[in-house]
């Protein structure tokens, strides 16, 4: 199973920023809407963050947070293969 997801990895690695950007667009809709990753706890760390935002700002915090998560993640990856153009 290792080898599999380190192949799988590596792969990812070598598609450009752009492609990259896209997956983590298909990432995103994964973790927010159907895997719901931690979703608790992140809004009510953002309820007890920002006491005077109302709930409908809450939710564009949220997501952006894992739009940019989901961004973290696959530019954290991406270094394993970047090249100094990049």
């Amino acid at each position: 199973m290792y080898y599999l997801f380190y192949v799988f990895v590596r792969l990812l690695t070598l598609l450009p920023l752009r492609m990259l950007y896209f997956v983590s667009d298909l990432l995103y809709f994964i973790i927010f809407y159907i895997v719901r990753y931690r979703k608790k706890i992140v809004r009510k760390n953002l309820i007890e963050t920002f006491p005077q935002k109302n709930i409908t700002e809450i939710k564009v915090i949220e997501k952006k947070f894992y739009r940019y998560f989901c961004d973290l993640i696959l530019e954290t990856l991406k270094q394993i293969n970047i090249t100094d153009k990049e």
